[in-house]
């Protein structure tokens, strides 16, 4: 669910979602205002916020536990910004769950900046007893090139798969895998962290993926984070490291040092769709837009889906609902808008910062749970007079996907 206008700055106000990116068997009810659980299950959250210049926007999940917190308390901003984060969160049987924002005003528009999506890991999912939600019971971490400490383990694979020794999760099977991290970064921080997986076979490393909060202006907590989808063979390990900078949980209750991992796959059919792309350089789009801004990467199940290189497009096969997932590196002091437009042109949501005034390097991305038809095709579009940050090696951005339930 999104909304396409800014919140009221009011504390503590349920937020009513209006815009209906998806609503599987109307579990989201509009009147109330409240998601209701149809099983016993883990669900995974994700909220997202936009911020306009100098206001701050700290939402909360309310129901389920834990809660899940993104916290955005920077208002030193000159423009619009735009985040999200995820997390894991208990319900039982018709149990409800709302969001709250604690303080704002968070700010939406078309292009869906304020969203909230959930969905059943238990139950939905064929894998769920590979699934992890660890976060950290440190308040802070600064040692460069160390494993943030992950320790605290919300959720514990059966298999033992999440090592709470060394801090990191292994791929007990072979197959495609859903992880994200997110951190906290406090006023006048910077921080680089990045999902790093080390190859049973050979010992060797390699970057899954990277997120950058290098701009020192803010002069509050923010929150850092990033999503990805990654093929991940038998006894590989992933773990998230901090390459420089300091990184923090917030309050005890916002737990912003997290990491999630899972194996893909549906409970219900063997048709799956999912891809996963990047850009390996970086781009600026001049006097004209970038359409489509064009990708490289993998799709890891061509039955319900399919990517055609030469226009740099994905087409649906499947319908159902699917999660997105959208990222950017953010060039320093300069504009960014990045959107996922249908055939038709229209935006299914998009990421974008105007402020002007960020003076390093940034990460920004947004995913949510869409409602998808066969033959839809989907490409990214990247404004005029935006530009971007993206390298090979951290894939800063990215755009991939996955059907979570095919109809």
């Amino acid at each position: 669910m999104a909304i396409n206008q800014q919140l009221s700055n009011v504390n503590n106000i349920i937020v009513n979602f209006t815009v209906p990116l998806a609503n599987s068997f109307g579990s989201y009810n509009t009147i109330t205002a409240r998601f209701s659980s149809t099983s016993l299950s883990w669900y995974y959250t994700e909220i997202c916020s936009g911020m306009q210049a100098g206001t701050q926007a700290v939402l909360s999940t309310s129901g389920g536990f834990p809660p899940i917190y993104y916290s955005w308390r920077s208002t030193q901003q000159n423009g619009i910004e735009s985040g999200c984060r995820s997390g894991v969160t208990s319900l039982s049987n018709n149990a409800g769950m709302s969001l709250v924002q604690l303080s704002g005003p968070a700010y939406s528009d078309d292009d869906r900046l304020t969203s909230w999506s959930t969905f059943g890991i238990t139950n939905l999912m064929a894998f769920p007893d590979t699934m992890a939600y660890v976060v950290s019971s440190s308040q802070s971490y600064n040692s460069p090139g160390g494993t943030i400490p992950l320790d605290q383990v919300i959720v514990s694979p059966n298999d033992g798969r999440y090592n709470n020794a060394v801090f990191s999760y292994t791929c007990t099977d072979p197959g495609t895998y859903f992880f994200s991290m997110s951190v906290g970064v406090t006023s006048g921080s910077t921080a680089e962290v990045r999902l790093q997986l080390t190859a049973a076979a050979t010992g060797l490393t390699f970057i899954v993926g990277e997120m950058l909060r290098k701009s020192t202006t803010s002069n509050g907590l923010t929150t850092l984070s990033r999503n990805m989808l990654t093929n991940c063979d038998r006894g590989d390990s992933v773990s998230v490291i901090l390459v420089s900078g300091t990184v923090d949980r917030g309050t005890v209750t916002e737990n912003l040092l997290s990491f999630i991992g899972f194996q893909y796959g549906l409970a219900s059919t063997s048709t799956t769709a999912a891809w996963s792309l990047f850009t390996d350089s970086s781009w600026n789009a001049g006097s004209s837009n970038i359409d489509p801004l064009f990708f490289i990467g993998e799709v890891f199940s061509n039955i319900g889906v399919s990517y055609s290189p030469s226009s740099s497009s994905v087409t649906i096969f499947t319908s159902g609902y699917y999660y997105l997932y959208l990222s950017a590196g953010v060039q320093p002091n300069q504009p960014c808008r990045l959107s996922i437009r249908k055939a038709d042109n229209s935006v299914v949501f998009a990421i974008r910062r105007t402020s002007n005034n960020q003076n390093g390097l940034d990460t920004i991305g947004h995913g949510a749970v869409v409602q998808l038809d066969s033959n839809d095709q989907l490409r990214i579009v990247a404004d005029a007079f935006t530009s971007g940050h993206s390298t090979a090696d951290g894939a800063h951005t990215s755009f991939f996907g996955m059907l979570i339930q095919p109809y």
